[in-house]
Order: structure tokens, then C-alpha cells, then sequence
């Protein structure tokens, strides 16, 4: 079988993967931040992204899809499985470009029965954009490394663009550039200097958004709630490879492959692409702020593949194919369990129990508040309103803890609009209260032990990640 034929089937492979279940699940917060942005007129839309902690390339394209169509479930993560899709032919042409054929197919099969790449394919977030992004800006890299022509640079300046105003963390996708340029140029001053150039130009192109930049890293508070220690690091790996048995294979295989074989000069590349950008996240989030997300990595994903797709290519045929098919046969495993396996937060279970049991006369508590947004979208009632917090109050009894008080007293502050807007008015009604993963939220469980404190729990049931308890 050629090798378009062999493409054209991954390929349909990993649409299937990435169609499969694309709805089952709720929105969780984040999407939901990201749709309600999108669905705004295109200016408010880019106003909410700059008072966020954002960059707005993925609000720029999500604008006009959620009105094409629509914001339902399946409607907004379509645009992050078209990414995700094309993504798996891009891989392939990097390592094509970089090593043969062979390689760029294996690499693209490895992406396509990659969990945490049909994960967030299947997400309306800017992830699966930000890989599409950056293997594109390292293709047209290597164009550029051939050959210094103005057409190469235009072609790697543009993805390249696109990439720093998707998500901050592609700067470090740059600084991988810029090392392996000084390695492989530090004698030719004139390439250095075009090199720069374009440099220069990326960096004063992205002055704009460089003051909102500074102006949002001042908004601790929503950065908080990321931590890291060893566990997290082990799970990145364990992540990228589906399972731990499979990166403990690609480990092994590197090890022999390397004493067998020669190391070809682009491995140097994709050991910077694939290590530095983690290293680096790791030292300033132990010395400093911690930083370290799974999803934030992302961009590293291909530099592994491709790695794991030329130490394959280096076997022996039936050796390769074995292997393959172990690996997918692994994967597949864990892609079910992903697809079969409530991760998100049910919302839409839990709003639709609240619906059918909460009594009129009833107070329905979310904690922490900013949850108000995910819970007007399945209730209706509210989500079109400007000011959601009014309007779930007034229609639905729905209360937060207000963003600035401290929990828990008689007199804490809540969101009502009434002069009613402590907590003491509300002790004596019976409260439902919805607690939205209280180990991961700063881990805030006060409202829950003051409630308890105070009155008697008469139901209890969790819908993945949400708490929700009746107190009397």
C-alpha cells in the first residue's frame, strides 16, 4: 500500500477518534468562559480576552464559528477537532521534512491514538490550536534552515505569529528556535542577522498585547490553583504516552536504537523542542510561581512522537510493526476508558436534578462563585443576561459567596442584589449546595463545614465533580 493511501486511513482513524463521544460530555468552566467570550460582537469578545489571562488568536476564530454554527457542545469543539485533525498531516510532513516517509507516517499514527491529543481535540480550547501552530511554525523553520529566502520567511513568520497571540507559553517554542539557530549559524553572521530580523519583527509585532500581558500576570488570584510537585511531572509522561508502559518502551527502544545506530543531526532539534520547554517550567515553578500545567506542554507533544516515530523506523520491519501495533493496541485500551469515563464536570445532570427537585422556596448555593457562568448555560434562564449573578438570584434562588468575603459567618457577603446579602438571612431555609471540586479549588470546603455546622445533611450525591448536598 502507498504511502497517501496509508495517510488518507490514519487520517480517518483519527476523525473517528476525535468524533467519537465529541458530546457526551458537559462543558466544563473554561469552555464555557470560552464560548460565552466568543458569542459576544466580535469587539466585546476581544474586550473579554483582555480582561481575562488570555490571548486572543483562538477567540479570533472561535467568533465566527459559534455564530456560523451555533454553541452547543458539539458545535464548539468542532473547531479544536479540525485542528486536531489537521494536526496528524502536519506531523507527518515534519517528519517526512526531517527524517523520510516512514517516519512521518509513524509519527502521524502515534498522534492519531494519542489520548491526550483526542482529549483536546474534543475540548473548545485553544490547545489543539496551539499544537497545529507550532508544528506549522517548525515546518516552515526547517524551510528556512534550507534555504534563507523571503518566501520562507514569510511562510514561518505567519504561524509563527499566530502561535505567540494563541498561548504565552509558544515564547518557549521561539527560545527552542533561537538556540538551535545560534548552533547551527554561530559562523555566518549574515544568516544571524535575517535571522533576527525576523526575530525582531515577531517581537514588535506582539508589543501590543505585551502591556495586557502585564496587566493580567497581576491577577494572581486566577492562577492559584496550579501546583507542582513530582507526581504532576510524572503524569505529563504518563499523559503523552497514554500509559507508562508505553513511554518505559520508547525509553528502552531510544536506548538500543542510539548504541545501534548513528543519531541524525536533526535529533538535536526535537531533543530541544521535546525537553527544554519542561525543564524550564519546572526551575521557575519551583523557584517561583508555579506555572506547570499538563495542557500548557502540549506543544512538546510532536517533538516526542517524531523522536519515538524515528527510533521505530530504525527497526526491523516485523520489529516496527510489532511495536506499532502493541502501542495502539495499549492505546486503544485508554482512549475507551478516556471516552467511557466521566472526566469533566456534569452539569448538565446536575442542573437538570436541580430542576426536578429544588422547591420554590428553596436556596440553591454555588461555591466557588465564578461556577455561576457553566450553571446559567444549562439552566437558560440567565446566560444571555448581562449580569447573570442578578438575574440567577432572582429566578432561580441562586447564591454565591461573595468574590471578596471571607467563609464563614453570620455576616459573610454574598452575591444577592437585595439588601439581604449575608449569610444569616438564608441559615434558616433549607440550601442546596453545589461544591465544585473542593480538593482543586484552592481548597476551599468552609462553605460546606459552616452549613454542616449549622444543620443537618439530608441528601448527598456527587455528578463527576460536583457536589451537591441538601442541608435542613
Amino acid at each position: 500500500m502507498d504511502t497517501k493511501k496509508i495517510l488518507f486511513i490514519v487520517i480517518i482513524l483519527a476523525l473517528s477518534l476525535r468524533l467519537w463521544g465529541i458530546g457526551s460530555e458537559s462543558y466544563w468552566l473554561d469552555e464555557v468562559n470560552s464560548v460565552r467570550r466568543a458569542e459576544q460582537p466580535f469587539l466585546e469578545s476581544m474586550n473579554l480576552v483582555i480582561s481575562d489571562v488570555h490571548l486572543p488568536f483562538y477567540t479570533v476564530l472561535l467568533n465566527p464559528w459559534v455564530h456560523l454554527f451555533g454553541n452547543s457542545e458539539i458545535a464548539a469543539r468542532s473547531l479544536s477537532l479540525v485542528f486536531g485533525v489537521i494536526s496528524v498531516y502536519v506531523i507527518f510532513l515534519l517528519g517526512k521534512k526531517l527524517f523520510n516517509e516512514k517516519t512521518g507516517i509513524y509519527s502521524s499514527i502515534l498522534l492519531a491514538v494519542s489520548s491526550i491529543a483526542i482529549y483536546y481535540s474534543q475540548e473548545a480550547r485553544n490547545y489543539t490550536l496551539y499544537l497545529l501552530l507550532t508544528m506549522l511554525s517548525f515546518y516552515f523553520y526547517l524551510n528556512l534552515l534550507e534555504e534563507n529566502s523571503w518566501k520562507n520567511k514569510i511562510l514561518y513568520f505567519i504561524p509563527s505569529l499566530l502561535m505567540i497571540y494563541t498561548h504565552l507559553f509558544s515564547l518557549l517554542a521561539l527560545f527552542v528556535q533561537n538556540i538551535y539557530y545560534l548552533i547551527k549559524n554561530y559562523k555566518n553572521k549574515n544568516n544571524l542577522i535575517h535571522w533576527f530580523s525576523v526575530q525582531a519583527v515577531l517581537g514588535i509585532l506582539f508589543i501590543p498585547w505585551i502591556n495586557i500581558t502585564l496587566t493580567q500576570s497581576k491577577k494572581a488570584e486566577l492562577l492559584s490553583w496550579i501546583s507542582i510537585d513530582l507526581m504532576k511531572i510524572y503524569y505529563t509522561f504518563f499523559d503523552f504516552f497514554n500509559h507508562i508502559i508505553i513511554f518505559l518502551i520508547f525509553i528502552g527502544l531510544l536506548i538500543y536504537v542510539i548504541k545501534k545506530h548513528k543519531i541524525e543531526k536533526n535529533m538535536l532539534l526535537l531533543g530541544l523542542w521535546a525537553l527544554l520547554p519542561i525543564i524550564s517550567v519546572i526551575v521557575y515553578s519551583f523557584l517561583f510561581t508555579s506555572l506547570y500545567q499538563t495542557r500548557y506542554l502540549l506543544f512538546t507533544l510532536p517533538a516526542f512522537y517524531l523522536i519515538f516515530a524515528w527510533v521505530i523506523s530504525k527497526l526491523p520491519e516485523n520489529s516496527a510493526f510489532t511495536a506499532l501495533f502493541f502501542i495502539i493496541f495499549l492505546s486503544s485500551a485508554f482512549i475507551y476508558m478516556q471516552q467511557v469515563t466521566l472526566e469533566k464536570d456534569d452539569w448538565r445532570s446536575a442542573v437538570s436534578f436541580l430542576k426536578e427537585n429544588v422547591k420554590e422556596d428553596e436556596y440553591i448555593f454555588i461555591h466557588p462563585y465564578y461556577h455561576q457562568y457553566i450553571f446559567s448555560y444549562y439552566d437558560k434562564k440567565c446566560y444571555n443576561t448581562g449580569d447573570f449573578y442578578s438575574c440567577n438570584f432572582h429566578e432561580n434562588n441562586v447564591l454565591s459567596l461573595n468574590w471578596l468575603a471571607d467563609c464563614c459567618n453570620d455576616s459573610t457577603k454574598l452575591t444577592s442584589t437585595n439588601d439581604e446579602n449575608q449569610l444569616r438571612y438564608y441559615i434558616d431555609d433549607n440550601i442546596w449546595l453545589l461544591n465544585i471540586r473542593p480538593e482543586m479549588y484552592y481548597g476551599n470546603n468552609n462553605l460546606f463545614e459552616y452549613l454542616d455546622s449549622m444543620k443537618n445533611i439530608t441528601f448527598a450525591e456527587e455528578f463527576s465533580g460536583i457536589e451537591v448536598y441538601r442541608f435542613e
